[in-house]
């Protein structure tokens, strides 16, 4: 229908965004990502641009891009402050990006101006998973589906805070609800291979992967996600072929710079691993992930001094974090 309407009315700027709703559905993020910008190619007014300004940002943010998914987000709520959407957006990507405090910080301000917003909802039982706070997000998110069964972005983050708890099968009903529904859901397929990951299950843990490659080639999640299943499971080079084909896919991706510089540390080779961190966290450079990973070669690297400085920011940036007591009692092994 909506191909139909462009052939007729192609400047309609509103089309773009509901055809890039629609892929975001299918999973299909690169082609969301293009009706996005095309629909803010035609320079829509103020409030249009920033709905897409925001649903960019969020696209962004899926294909591990996070400079420009912040540049887009900022730039929506600065031209949207009051618009509830908006700030769920931002809030879902400073969750991604490992500030969970600023997440909930965010998503509860969204809340005082929509409190029954399902989608609101559903961010915020995300945020509280991981804060560590399983109980009160899955006792959330089974309340809005208890109201709304066939919310999609619910049940995915109710079968991610499952799996934060160990709950392996529970999450697995709930993931094969949703790609029963949505067979091309990328979101879901990685979700389900962490699954399998759990379960240890690690054939089908790749075959889930290998369908997000077949259906988006040009994403570079699964083989961010490959990268670190190769990593645990002692395949360093295959880990780092892994996140060198996720750069192919995107040379902006965070997290494959992540896993490229994790897997080269098991290698032993220092330099083009720190060079790796290096140029993620000069892309985000407050993620968390990414951080946590700088530390990791800080350790090994026996550069205790930056270790503790680096171990502070994180807690700075994330201090309900589920690792901080860990992180806490590192730092007094390093003396601070």
């Amino acid at each position: 229908i909506l191909d139909a309407v462009e052939a007729t009315n192609p400047g309609l700027a509103q089309l773009y965004q509901q055809r890039g709703e629609v892929q975001s559905l299918r999973g299909d993020i690169q082609a969301a990502l293009k009706d996005f910008t095309r629909g803010l190619e035609r320079k829509p007014e103020a409030f249009a641009r920033a709905v897409l300004l925001a649903a960019r940002g969020q696209a962004y943010a899926k294909l591990l891009t996070p400079d420009r998914a912040l540049a887009d987000l900022e730039e929506a709520a600065r031209l949207a402050p009051d618009m509830p959407e908006i700030l769920g957006s931002l809030a879902q990507f400073h969750a991604t990006s490992g500030r969970q405090e600023v997440a909930l910080h965010t998503i509860n301000r969204a809340l005082v101006r929509s409190p029954k917003d399902a989608n609101l909802r559903a961010i915020k039982g995300q945020i509280l998973s991981r804060l560590g706070r399983a109980e009160e997000a899955e006792a959330l998110l089974l309340d809005l589906l208890k109201s709304q069964p066939q919310n999609v972005a619910a049940r995915g983050n109710l079968a991610v805070t499952l799996l934060s708890q160990g709950k392996f099968s529970a999450a697995l009903r709930e993931l094969t609800a949703v790609l029963e529904t949505s067979p091309n859901n990328t979101t879901a397929l990685l979700n389900r291979a962490a699954v399998y990951q759990g379960l240890k299950r690690f054939k089908e843990a790749y075959a889930d992967l290998a369908r997000i490659k077949a259906i988006t080639p040009d994403d570079a999640r699964p083989y961010v996600f490959e990268a670190d299943l190769r990593l645990a499971q002692g395949e360093f080079k295959k880990a780092l072929q892994a996140a060198d084909e996720g750069l192919k896919c995107d040379p902006r991706a965070t997290a494959a710079h992540n896993m490229r510089g994790l897997a080269l540390l098991q290698l032993d080779r220092k330099e083009e691993s720190r060079a790796a961190f290096q140029l993620a966290l000069s892309l985000d450079p407050n993620n968390v992930r990414i951080k946590l990973g700088w530390l990791n070669f800080l350790l090994a690297d026996r550069r205790h001094a930056e270790a503790k400085t680096a171990i502070q920011e994180i807690l700075k940036l994330a201090p309900g974090a589920p690792n901080a007591k860990q992180l806490k009692d590192l730092l007094k092994q390093l003396g601070g």
